[in-house]
């Protein structure tokens, strides 16, 4: 995914920052200290708090439950808390996507938590290789490599998970031409919830801020997606995550690549991330 993000040009990205609420704000704040100390607590080797992670994603999946509730999250993200942020913000991309491809509202939870904890195997990843500022070895990156066996392994015995949420934990970096990892399946062995997870991960991946880059343009990379990359993501759901667009609401603040702020009048059905 590096050499993905090194062709992308930098740009402003999403929503400026004034269209925030502070309730949404404190939601979503809270939301991240609370999977932080999920984090922390696997990390230490403890169980899941799976019951409490699902009684305060609940709120935020109704705070959020416009068709474009996902967008918050790439403003609320920072270099510090990246882990968590990441985690939420695949959460709610993953849930814009089912929105967007008419997937049932009552499978959006777990496809929530297929978000929430795809990178959860990470917490098991030495420290020293995820905080590298250099180019990672040859031996560093098989360790990193590892993090989907790893997470579904973590959660394989976790009661209240579906057999869909493990899959997109084990699946979310296979690709549909056989060329992810860490089993190389094709499109056709990858569960739907993985494929769209794979589009959540990427996407707000390159949208964060990190210590070695600066954000891109969400929507500049879902445009490069649509157009170049459905021999690896699946082009339904990434046509899904386009039909969330075209539900903001007329009048709804953006921050353009040449950092004015504007209002958007119309939406284009056809080109939807050109409004």
């Amino acid at each position: 995914d590096e050499s993905v993000f090194a062709e992308m040009e930098s740009s402003p990205s999403s929503v400026p920052e004034e269209s925030l609420s502070e309730s949404d704000a404190r939601l979503f704040k809270k939301a991240t200290m609370e999977m932080e100390r999920a984090f922390i607590q696997v990390m230490a080797g403890g169980a899941l708090p799976l019951l409490e992670i699902r009684s305060w994603l609940k709120p935020l999946l109704e705070r959020f439950d416009s068709s474009t509730g996902w967008l918050f999250s790439f403003q609320e993200n920072s270099i510090t808390h990246y882990r968590s942020h990441h985690a939420l913000g695949t959460a709610l991309i993953a849930v814009g996507i089912a929105r967007g491809s008419k997937i049932p509202e009552r499978e959006w939870m777990q496809i929530a938590l297929a978000g929430l904890l795809s990178n959860i195997g990470m917490v098991k990843i030495s420290p020293s290789i995820l905080q590298k500022k250099g180019p990672l070895t040859k031996e560093e990156w098989s360790e990193v490599y590892r993090h989907p066996i790893v997470g579904y392994e973590i959660l394989k015995n976790v009661k209240g998970l579906t057999d869909g949420v493990l899959k997109a934990v084990l699946q979310h970096h296979e690709r549909l031409d056989g060329k992810g990892y860490p089993l190389g399946l094709t499109a056709e062995k990858i569960h739907p919830y993985a494929k769209i997870v794979a589009i959540a991960d990427v996407l707000h991946a390159v949208a964060s801020n990190r210590s070695y880059r600066e954000a891109q343009s969400p929507f500049r990379f879902l445009e490069e997606m649509r157009l170049n990359m459905t021999h690896q993501f699946d082009a339904g759901y990434i046509h899904g995550l386009m039909q969330s667009l075209l539900q903001l609401p007329l009048g709804t603040p953006v921050l353009l690549s040449d950092g004015r702020v504007a209002k958007i009048l119309y939406f284009n059905p056809t080109s939807p991330l050109r409004p």
